[in-house]
Formats: C-alpha cells, structure tokens, sequence
C-alpha cells in the first residue's frame, strides 16, 4: 500500500463497510472519506487531524499514514517512523493541541510538500 487511497480503499474492503459507514467510524463527514477516495488527482490534503483519528479508528500508526498522504515527505516522515516511542509521543503532543496550532501543522505539511515536489522538478534550458 503506498497511497492514502489504497489504504482507505483496503480498509473499506476488509470490513465489507461502504464509507459513510466508515467515516461513523473513524469520527469524520462521508464527504472527508470519499474527498481522500477521489481518482482524478484533485485530492484535498488530509488534516493531521483526521489522520489521527484514522490511525485510532484503524490501529494504524499515524506516522505511516502521514507518510502515505504526503508522498514527497515519505523519507522524512519514514525516519520518524522507525522511532515509535517518540512517534506515539509526538502525535500525542500534537492531537492536544489547540486547534490553531493544528492547523499551523497543516499548513506546515502541505508547503513542505509543494517545496519538496519543486525540487524534484528538472527544468529545460
């Protein structure tokens, strides 16, 4: 499994679950899940928060799941994940905080991606 999508999408297939029973589940809208279910590349970053409350619905680590969601992070996000005291500890730190600074994580991730996928470009001269 390598993307958000092949995840949500084995996970709705091992509990014979469509995904507004799913997102019940998780603690999410439907719409939240079949935003991160979509094909055609219009996908809306996930929250950290609702990758926390995946990774909790799915005894799934939220480090891998932050990994599958923003694939041009993967090899930092995979380093912290072989450190799992400090992941659990960190992820803990970060579901309580404020809303706010939720978000500035967020934000944080999504320009780290965007920035990591500039430096992947090649341009032509």
């Amino acid at each position: 499994m390598n993307t958000l999508r092949e995840f949500l999408l084995d996970e709705l297939q091992k509990r014979h679950m469509s995904a507004r029973k799913f997102a019940k589940i998780v603690g999410v809208s439907h719409a939240s899940i079949t935003t991160h279910l979509n094909e055609d590349g219009r996908i809306k970053d996930p929250s950290v928060d609702f990758l926390i409350k995946l990774g909790k619905a799915t005894n799934t680590n939220a480090m891998l799941l932050l990994a599958m969601a923003y694939p041009a992070l993967k090899s930092e996000l995979e380093a912290l994940v072989r450190l799992p005291v400090h992941s659990t500890l960190r992820l803990e730190q970060i579901e309580n905080l404020p809303p706010a600074a939720k978000e500035l994580i967020d934000s944080f991730l999504i320009s780290a991606a965007a920035a990591h996928k500039g430096e992947d470009r090649v341009e032509d001269k």
